[in-house]
């Protein structure tokens, strides 16, 4: 099978595959071995792909390390600069559903609790409530009035 490529669209496979090794990267270093052979595949394809450079006229984004190719560190540099955007989404957006969620079960009465499971509307009308609640709370502040109390 023959994939035709042009320079844009190979620069932006390259990305991609860049993003799949970090994330893929570090699972595998941090979670589970089945993320370590994920990992070990997608590199040795990243690697294949960085080879094509050349052929697309990118020479500009690989250099070789020890007989592998790899992206310039300038490059990679991008593409953290995308992995710390999208991490600083998840982990707002993740805070503000979890001690949303978390106040909805402690604060709703056993009724609410039903009614949210088994009516849609319901459920969206009250975790906005709460999910409104924090998205204020964490857009002026921060995490700055955030404590762990005992």
């Amino acid at each position: 099978m023959k994939i035709s490529l042009n320079q844009e669209e190979y620069r932006r496979m390259v990305k991609m595959g860049e993003l799949a090794d970090c994330i893929f990267g570090l699972l595998g270093d941090f979670v589970s071995d089945e993320y370590k052979k994920e990992s070990d595949q997608i590199t040795k394809l990243q690697s294949r792909i960085l080879g094509y450079a050349k052929d697309f006229d990118c020479e500009d984004l690989t250099e070789s390390y020890e007989g592998e190719n790899i992206f310039k560190e300038k490059e990679f540099d991008k593409i953290m600069e995308i992995m710390d955007d999208y991490d600083d989404y998840v982990f707002w957006d993740k805070l503000e559903k979890r001690l949303s969620d978390r106040d909805m079960d402690r604060e709703l009465s056993e009724a609410e609790k039903e009614k949210v499971k088994s009516d849609v509307r319901f459920w969206i009308e009250k975790s906005e409530e709460y999910y409104q609640k924090y998205r204020e709370e964490l857009e002026k502040y921060g995490i700055d009035r955030l404590e762990i109390k005992q």
